[in-house]
C-alpha cells in the first residue's frame, strides 16, 4: 500500500483572464501530463494552472492494494481512516496461479471488497488486475455505489479454470456518475450489469482474437448512452466484426447507437459486420487502421459511412489483403459516398484500393487531406472534388502524368508532397500556397528541384513563406536562382540534403531572402558546408537580428574538434549580441 503525501489546505488561485474553474484547469494539466508535456512548459503560461494541477493531483493519491493479501482489507479501512482527503485512486492488483482463486466468501478477494464498499463515495477512478475469478469474487461481493467514480479499468490474466465462454458478469452495480471503461480482456467475455451499462459513457477495449460478433454486439447494445467505443485487437486477426455464417441475418437488425460520437477501430481485418451499427446525428470521429482493403470491406465501409451525416474527421489506413484468390479487380459498386461535413480526411492503403475510394467519396467542405500511396491522375481528380483543400499531404507512386493530371488548386496553402521525382512539379498551379514541402523517395540518387520549383514559384501569389525539402540536391545553380523568387520566405529547412558553400553563400546575402527569421539544416552526408553554415548565421545575424539557425547532424564519423569549437565559438557571439541588445534597449515607459 501507498498513498501520496498530505496536499495543502486550500489550492491557489488564478486571477485575471485565466481565472478558470478548477474543473477546466485540471483537465488542462491531465492532457498535458498525459501528452508527456513537461510541467515547466506549462508553467511558462500560467504558473496558476501548473500550481492548481499539482494540488488537485495531491488530494487524489494512490492506494494499491494487493487482491490475494490477507491484510489488504485492513489496510483499505486505516488507508481511509487515516487520510482525510475526499478523493482517491484505487489500484488493486491480483497475482496468476493465485491460492485463492474460487468463489467462496472467506476469501481476501471478498473481505477487501466488503472493507471497500464502505468507502464507495470517495472513489475518484478503479484499476483492477486480476484473474475472472479473483473478478467474480471482487464485485460479487461489492455492496455499494461509488458516487463519484469517473474512470474504471479491468485487465484481465489468463484463467484456465474457466471456459472461455463463461462471461464475468456484473462488474459493478450502479453508480451516480459517467463512467470511462477502460478494458484488457484476453481470454473471457465481460457482461456488464444493466443498472452499470446505462452510465458508461466511454469504452476503450483492447481484446484478443477470441472475441466474437455476438459479443461485442451484446456489450454494445447494453450501453445506450455510449459516446466514444476505442477497440483495438491484438496482431491476430480478430472476428470482432466478421459476423459468422449463422449471425448474418443480425446485420439487418440494426445497434442503436445514436449517442456515440468518436469511433476508433484498429486492428480488426474484415469489417463485415459495421453495417449493423445505426450511427446518429452526433457522430463525429470515425478512424480506422489495420484493415484489409477488400471488396466486402469496402462495400461495408460504404454502408457504414452512409449512416454518418454530420460526420467531420474521417481516417482510412487500411493493409493490402493477405491471401487475394483473383486478379479481377475490386469494386465499390453503385455506392457513392457524399459526406457534407466532412474537414478532415486521411487513407493509406494500396494504389489500386484507394483510387476506387476517391472515385467513389465527395467532400465538398474538406481542408485538411492527407492521401498515401496513389498516382498523380487520381490525386488530381479528387482534389477537383474539394473545392475548399487548403492543407494537404501526397504521397504520389510513380507515373507518367498527362496533361490532364497535373496537380491544380486554387485555395491550397500548404502543400507536402512525397514522390520519387518533381519533374513534372514546375507544372503544377497552386496560387494560393504559402507553405511547401517537398520529400523525395529516390532509389538512385537524389533529385534536382529547382527548375521544377522556380517554374511552381512562378505561378504563385502571394510569395511562397516557408520552404521544406528533404533528400534532395540544391547544389545545382538553379535552386540558387531559386532564392531570388522568395522575398517573403520567413522559414527553410533543408533536411538531409545534398549541400554545397554556394547555397549558405547565397542564403547569406539579406538581398536574397530579406524576411528570413528561421533556418533548420540537418547534415546526413558529408563532406559537409559547416563553416559556411556558421558564416551564413552570423552575417545573416547582422544585419537581421532575428534570423534563429539550427543545425542537426547524423552522419559518421562525427564532428571533429575544430568543428565543435567553431560551433561553441558562434553559439558565445550569438549569445553576446543578444545581451548586447538587451542592455541598450530603452526602458518601457512607466
Amino acid at each position: 500500500m501507498s498513498t501520496e503525501s498530505t496536499a495543502a489546505q486550500t489550492p491557489p488561485r488564478a486571477t485575471g483572464a485565466q481565472d478558470l474553474p478548477d474543473d477546466i484547469i485540471l483537465e488542462i494539466y491531465l492532457c498535458c501530463l498525459s501528452l508527456r508535456i513537461p510541467p515547466r512548459v506549462l508553467d511558462q503560461i500560467s504558473k496558476q494552472w501548473n500550481a492548481i494541477g499539482r494540488y488537485y493531483l495531491q488530494i487524489w493519491p494512490q492506494i494499491q492494494l494487493d487482491l490475494n493479501c490477507p491484510q489488504s482489507a485492513l489496510t483499505a479501512l486505516q488507508s481511509f481512516t487515516q487520510d482525510d482527503r475526499p478523493l482517491v485512486d484505487i489500484i488493486i492488483v491480483g497475482r496468476r496461479g493465485s491460492e485463492y482463486e474460487n468463489l467462496l466468501p472467506d476469501t481476501p478477494p471478498a473481505h477487501l471488497a466488503v472493507a471497500l464498499s464502505h468507502y464507495g463515495h470517495r472513489m475518484r477512478s478503479l484499476a483492477f488486475r486480476g484473474t475472472p475469478h479473483n473478478a467474480i469474487t471482487f464485485f460479487g461481493n461489492y455492496r455499494a455505489t461509488m458516487n463519484n467514480l469517473s474512470y474504471l479499468k479491468f485487465e484481465s490474466f489468463p484463467d484456465r479454470k474457466l471456459p472461455p465462454d463463461i462471461p464475468i458478469f456484473g462488474l459493478l452495480p450502479g453508480s451516480a456518475s459517467n463512467i470511462s471503461l477502460d478494458l484488457y480482456l484476453r481470454d473471457h467475455t465481460l457482461k456488464l450489469a444493466p443498472d452499470f451499462a446505462e452510465i458508461v459513457t466511454a469504452i476503450t477495449l483492447k481484446s484478443g482474437p477470441r472475441f466474437k460478433y455476438a459479443w461485442l454486439r451484446s456489450l454494445l447494445e447494453s450501453c445506450p448512452n455510449l459516446q466514444r467505443l476505442e477497440m483495438t485487437t491484438g496482431t491476430h486477426s480478430s472476428a470482432a466484426l466478421s459476423p459468422l455464417p449463422n449471425e448474418i441475418d443480425d446485420i439487418a437488425d440494426a445497434i442503436d447507437m445514436i449517442s456515440l460520437s468518436q469511433l476508433t477501430v484498429s486492428g480488426v481485418l474484415v469489417l463485415t459486420g459495421m453495417p449493423a451499427f445505426n450511427f446518429g446525428d452526433l457522430m463525429t470521429t470515425v478512424t480506422i487502421h489495420r484493415f484489409e482493403w477488400n471488396e466486402p470491406n469496402m462495400h461495408a465501409l460504404a454502408k457504414t459511412l452512409s449512416k454518418c451525416p454530420q460526420l467531420k474527421f474521417l481516417t482510412l489506413n487500411g493493409v493490402p489483403e493477405k491471401h487475394r484468390t483473383t486478379s479481377s479487380p475490386i469494386s465499390m459498386g453503385d455506392h457513392n459516398i457524399i459526406l457534407p461535413h466532412v474537414v478532415s480526411f486521411g487513407v493509406t492503403g494500396p494504389d489500386i484500393a484507394v483510387a476506387i475510394l476517391l472515385r467513389n467519396l465527395t467532400l465538398p467542405e474538406v481542408a485538411t487531406i492527407r492521401i498515401a500511396t496513389v498516382s498523380c491522375q487520381v490525386a488530381a481528380d479528387f482534389l477537383r472534388k474539394c473545392p475548399r483543400a487548403h492543407t494537404v499531404m501526397l504521397s504520389l507512386i510513380p507515373s507518367k502524368p498527362d496533361p490532364s493530371s497535373f496537380l491544380t488548386h486554387p485555395g491550397i496553402s500548404s502543400l507536402h508532397l512525397l514522390t520519387a521525382t518533381p519533374r513534372w512539379l514546375g507544372r503544377c498551379t497552386f496560387s494560393a500556397l504559402s507553405r511547401l514541402e517537398f520529400s523525395s523517395t529516390y532509389h538512385s540518387g537524389p533529385p534536382k528541384p529547382g527548375l521544377c520549383i522556380l517554374g511552381l514559384l512562378s505561378k504563385t501569389s502571394p510569395p511562397l513563406q516557408s520552404l521544406t525539402l528533404r533528400r534532395v540536391d540544391v547544389t545545382s545553380p538553379e535552386f540558387i536562382q531559386c532564392l531570388a523568387h522568395l522575398p517573403q520566405l520567413e522559414e527553410m529547412e533543408l533536411i538531409e540534403c545534398r549541400l554545397s558553400d554556394a547555397v549558405f553563400t547565397g542564403i547569406a546575402l539579406p538581398s536574397v531572402l530579406p524576411r528570413l527569421s528561421r533556418l533548420f539544416v540537418h547534415y546526413h552526408e558529408r563532406p559537409f558546408a559547416l563553416s559556411s553554415f556558421l558564416q551564413c548565421v552570423m552575417t545573416r545575424r547582422e544585419g537581421s537580428p532575428n534570423l534563429r539557425g539550427r543545425v542537426k547532424f547524423s552522419v559518421d564519423p562525427a564532428l571533429t574538434e575544430s568543428e565543435l569549437l567553431a560551433l561553441k565559438s558562434v553559439r558565445a557571439a550569438i549569445l553576446s549580441q543578444i545581451a548586447n541588445v538587451a542592455n541598450t534597449a530603452e526602458p518601457p515607459p512607466p
